[in-house]
């Protein structure tokens, strides 16, 4: 298996954020990027945000994908 690296935003409205959302990023285990995803979309980090627009599927907390280099 591979390591895949996942980056979303969150809805935390924290000082540091930027129109109330916050970059966080998440590693996965994974045979391949969709897996990785399947993974993420099962747990607790995944969200659906409509207002957001212009994410890998337009409407989730999900902004990239990547397959981490050993």
């Amino acid at each position: 298996m591979d390591k895949y690296g996942i980056s979303y935003v969150k809805k935390d409205n924290h000082k540091d954020s930027y129109d109330g959302f916050s970059l966080y990023i998440r590693f996965y285990k994974a045979w391949n990027k969709e897996h990785a995803l399947n993974k993420f979309e099962k747990s607790k980090f995944y969200k659906e945000y409509p207002e957001l627009g212009g994410s890998m599927d337009g409407f989730s907390n999900v902004r990239s994908v990547w397959k981490v280099e050993k």
